[in-house]
């Protein structure tokens, strides 16, 4: 197995660089650019939804990222110590309603969601624990 782990603070600037770490392990360990291209989506939405909402204001938190590669499956999972949410609770976004008549906020995990094989989602230890994962074309 092939794998990194990377802690970072609550932080735009910590997220970007969390980012680029996880995009060097995939293309170090020869993920195509497409897989990769939605693990970073997958990573930025996910991020992005924690970093917003959950902490208050001014509230230093801290994140970590898992990633590893076993037997043709890249995984990933992201352990924050935010407000308990589980992005998966969410009704589906129906893609087909217009914009104008679609409720705000879903569309991120609703990509996430299409574009890996499984996702999940659990509170342990008082952490948000949510996971997802990619078949890999060929061995990594």
């Amino acid at each position: 197995m092939k794998s990194v782990h990377i802690g970072v603070k609550n932080s735009e600037s910590d997220m970007a660089e969390l980012i680029r770490a996880a995009e060097d392990f995939c293309l170090e360990r020869g993920v195509d650019r497409d897989t990769c291209y939605f693990v970073e989506l997958a990573l930025e939405e996910l991020l992005t939804n924690t970093i917003n909402y959950g902490y208050q204001p001014d509230t230093e938190g801290n994140i970590s990222v898992d990633l590893s590669i076993d037997q043709g499956v890249l995984m990933v999972a992201i352990v924050d110590d935010g407000a308990p949410y589980d992005p998966l609770s969410r009704p589906p976004v129906d893609i087909a309603e217009s914009v104008d008549d679609r409720p705000v906020g879903g569309l991120g995990v609703h990509l996430v969601k299409a574009t890996m094989d499984d996702c999940r989602y659990a509170r342990e230890n008082g952490c948000n624990r949510f996971t997802f994962s990619k078949r890999l074309d060929k061995a990594a």
